[in-house]
């Protein structure tokens, strides 16, 4: 099957971009990068290789039919990330079908499509959760959209008998990702809130790791008609992933946790500028100040057990209290010039739900079928991406 032709949509995206890389420079199959435009960085990233690059559009069923000329397998890593929520919907679901309906004008023998964990929901029940637990979008667009395509992938099995395979990875990271390695730097970097302390279940899947199971389903057709959810194997932690990126910059930003009544609290409150300025670090400064002139050392401790001085205290930046800390204790004042107010960034109610899960993820049926086993473990994976990481200039 080495001889056959792959077709990857989406071949710039995360996902996309490194498939086609790992079919490239480790296999022997010849490979199609469907990209919508012939520029943009992720392009650039995959200019160095001997990949043919086709232009094409979910929506036009007619560039993708000619794209899909004399190719035996298609992945469909493309979905819907511009436009309105109409159009973002539109494509990835409508989209979905036009690259079945090429397929079939193609007699393209098998579609691996890459769906999401998403289609599960955020509210999970038990303690492994697996490919037969409900389809729940949760009212959130990308979700919903994933499970109505979905559905037109399962139809076109049944009534064309189209062999489909369906990944269901969890959140995906390592180079080149943005919303579980590039914004978690960032929110480091800033003084992350960890919900709860970080004690919820993350349910990671390292992207090597996930191009490994989709490889496995390019060569074996033992997986063809199944759905599988892609995790690694490793019982982690949100506490464990941030505490992982926090390592990674040279020196350690404190993890400030919160529980979901506090970002609650908070968020009801408000948090624009104009309060910190005038009523949050006005207070907290003094405290500060109060802290080092008041005697005995037993008072201060009182002082900063009051519940609403705990409160006030949640809402300053790290940045400010270690400047605070540090001229106050040698000069006994607080600093006349502190940085500036900062705004914090309170994480969203589905962020909150995410971290508050305490569900795990299944990869057992991965195993069982396609003979899956992860090969890069959690450290060596952190590792990776620290290197990545430090080439881009994000972290030191």
């Amino acid at each position: 099957m080495g001889n056959e032709t792959v077709l990857v949509t989406g071949a710039t995206g995360f996902v996309g971009s490194r498939l086609v890389e790992r079919l490239v420079l480790g296999t022997d199959y010849r490979v199609k990068a469907m990209v919508r435009r012939f520029s943009g960085p992720g392009l650039a990233r995959l200019a160095r290789l001997p990949v043919e690059f086709v232009l094409a559009d979910l929506m036009d069923l007619e560039s993708l039919t000619r794209v899909a000329k004399s190719c035996d397998i298609i992945v469909h890593c493309a979905y819907g990330s511009s436009g309105n929520k109409t159009q973002r919907q539109e494509t990835t679901v409508s989209g979905t079908e036009n690259v079945l309906k090429a397929a079939l004008q193609r007699d393209v023998r098998k579609v691996i499509h890459l769906s999401s964990s998403a289609v599960h929901g955020r509210d999970l029940k038990g303690p492994a959760v697996d490919e037969s637990a409900p389809f729940t979008s949760d009212r959130d667009l990308y979700s919903a959209s994933k499970i109505e395509a979905e559905k037109v992938l399962w139809r076109y099995q049944r009534e064309h008998a189209l062999p489909v395979v369906v990944f269901r990875p969890t959140l995906i990271y390592g180079p080149y990702g943005r919303m579980w390695t590039e914004r978690i730097v960032k929110e480091v970097q800033a003084g992350a809130i960890l919900v709860n302390g970080g004690s919820g279940a993350a349910n990671l899947v390292y992207i090597d790791n996930l191009i490994d199971a989709i490889l496995l389903a390019i060569e074996k057709d033992s997986g063809d008609g199944e759905a599988f959810i892609l995790v690694d194997d490793e019982r982690l932690t949100w506490q464990d992933v941030y505490t992982s990126y926090a390592d990674m910059m040279g020196f350690h930003p404190p993890l400030q946790s919160m529980s979901v009544d506090e970002i609650e609290a908070m968020r009801k409150v408000g948090q624009p500028s104009v309060f910190n300025q005038w009523f949050v670090f006005p207070w907290y400064i003094g405290l500060e100040v109060a802290q080092y002139t008041l005697r005995p050392p037993e008072m201060r401790r009182k002082i900063k057990q009051i519940p609403l001085i705990r409160f006030i205290s949640k809402l300053v930046p790290w940045q400010i209290k270690n400047q605070l800390k540090g001229e106050s204790k040698s000069r006994g004042t607080a600093a006349a010039n502190t940085p500036p107010p900062c705004h914090i960034q309170l994480p969203g109610k589905d962020i909150v739900e995410l971290y508050t899960s305490r569900s795990r993820f299944s990869n057992e049926k991965v195993k069982r079928i396609l003979g899956y086993t992860q090969r890069i473990p959690f450290d060596e994976a952190i590792d990776l991406t620290r290197s990545w990481l430090q080439y881009q200039r994000l972290i030191p």
